[in-house]
């Protein structure tokens, strides 16, 4: 009887004992006085940043589920408050965005609370001693004119006096042995930003960095998922490495050793992944617009297909690359559908067909965009009659359309205008990252130039030549 109460008893207890879930999102919570915006922007590099709305009451909180590391919550002017958010740990702040002083007051769980507490000392601690204008740096550009002597001493100071304040700060063990790292690659790329600054001008033969990078360990793992300041100089120091062998001295072949670069001397699969993705996707997503750009996009994306194991990254240089290939000479160009027309109704690119058509995107805004505005009156006045359309796409938000139309009449402005607003899927198909931009197509709609010359440059009568216009 005795044992069957106690199998009883010890089947409850079992019972009872359920694993509680592993809290796998973090509540960030708090109040910021005498703020007047309506949101702020939580970000840590790694491709993520969120917008935190803010009541009128300067409260705000999100559910968050991101990884441990360290973020920055910023207003993207001069508030900014550095954090440590882990994950399962809540956090509430309350500050005041008037108070000269920065000061931040934490709660939560009690290591969580001494992490931010010492970072927000820390933070203070480098105000006291620099602008602190240079993201993932503890400099400003005014310490840029400083001889090498006194920057040294400046910043090697201040990394001894934070490693000194975390070190007296009751800090968890893990978390004391990532920012002291976090702190010396801090000081690295402050170097950096320093040597390049003043290329060919460090008089100091013995300037540390040199020295101190050739030390640098490419596949800190921990390092790289927590601390800008070591992403930043690890992406430099493989940068400089490929601009080294850059016997051609352009972007492609850059890219290209980068690529060999990483993919020999980071033996880090995580690391390797994130280097290859970020030199691949800037050089193919935002620079490939020139036929020779557009050619050479192709042995960067052969290149990284080769290396890369990261199938999310791979899915996304792939889409990135199929969009620039859209803009090669002989593809049809994308279209756009039912634009306002200046002259009343609206315009579509097929309605041009069975004549070259010359793209001028612009703006209101836009300073070059109007400086080439007499340039292209010239233009269209030189092939009046000719077989070839001007076209002129305004970007302006369609709240704009007064502005827009004003300008046309103010400055005569001939051609076609239309007004397509701002970030329409043309504007995203040609991957236009800046204006004006000009392009070129055939009678039947297909692409010459996805960047033909301005209309100030010689080259764009050398282009209409050559296709007979």
């Amino acid at each position: 009887m005795k044992n069957r109460i106690f199998l009883g008893i010890a089947l409850i207890t079992i019972l009872s004992c359920k694993t509680e879930p592993v809290k796998d999102y973090i509540v960030l919570s708090g109040t910021l006085k005498n703020y007047t915006g309506n949101e702020l922007i939580l970000g840590s590099g790694l491709r993520f940043s969120k917008n935190i709305k803010v009541n009128k009451k300067g409260a705000f909180l999100d559910t968050l589920r991101i990884d441990s590391r360290y973020y920055s919550f910023h207003d993207g002017k001069k508030l900014s408050v550095k954090l440590y958010l882990e994950k399962g740990k809540d956090v509430a702040l309350t500050t005041d965005v008037k108070d000269k002083t920065n000061a931040v007051a934490f709660k939560g769980e009690s290591n969580n609370v001494t992490i931010n507490n010492y970072l927000s000392k820390k933070q203070a601690l480098v105000r006291r001693t620099s602008n602190h204008s240079y993201t993932g740096t503890d400099s400003s550009p005014a310490d840029c004119f400083v001889d090498e002597e006194t920057f040294l001493k400046m910043f090697s100071t201040l990394k001894e006096d934070k490693q000194a304040l975390a070190k007296a700060s009751d800090l968890p063990k893990y978390f004391l042995q990532m920012e002291l790292k976090h702190i010396y690659y801090t000081y690295l790329l402050t170097l950096r930003m320093y040597t390049n600054q003043h290329k060919g001008f460090i008089k100091n033969k013995s300037f540390p960095l040199a020295v101190e990078m050739n030390k640098l360990d490419l596949n800190d793992e921990i390092g790289y998922k927590t601390s800008h300041a070591y992403r930043s100089i690890v992406y430099g120091y493989c940068f400089d490495m490929s601009e080294e062998q850059n016997k051609n001295d352009d972007i492609y072949s850059s890219a290209i050793n980068f690529l060999d670069f990483v993919h020999k001397k980071v033996t880090n699969t995580y690391i390797a992944n994130n280097l290859l993705y970020d030199i691949a996707i800037d050089r193919i997503a935002n620079y490939y617009t020139t036929e020779t750009e557009i050619n050479s996009s192709e042995e960067i994306y052969e290149k990284f297909m080769n290396y890369a194991t990261d199938k999310a990254n791979k899915k996304e240089v792939t889409e990135a690359y199929s969009r620039v290939k859209k803009m090669a000479k002989g593809q049809p160009s994308p279209k756009f559908v039912n634009f306002e027309n200046y002259d009343g109704g609206i315009t579509s690119l097929d309605d041009l067909k069975g004549k070259y058509v010359y793209i001028d995107i612009w703006a209101t805004w836009c300073g070059p965009c109007i400086v080439e505005m007499p340039f292209l009156k010239k233009i269209e006045k030189q092939y009046h009659g000719k077989n070839i359309q001007f076209l002129s796409i305004s970007k302006d938000n369609k709240k704009n359309c007064e502005a827009w139309k004003k300008m046309i009449k103010e400055k005569k402005l001939g051609g076609i205008q239309v007004l397509a607003g701002n970030d329409s899927q043309f504007e995203k198909d040609y991957n236009i990252m800046a204006i004006p931009r000009f392009i070129l197509l055939d009678p039947e709609g297909k692409i010459i130039s996805s960047n033909a010359p301005r209309p100030s440059d010689p080259k764009l009568i050398d282009l209409f030549t050559e296709q007979g216009i």
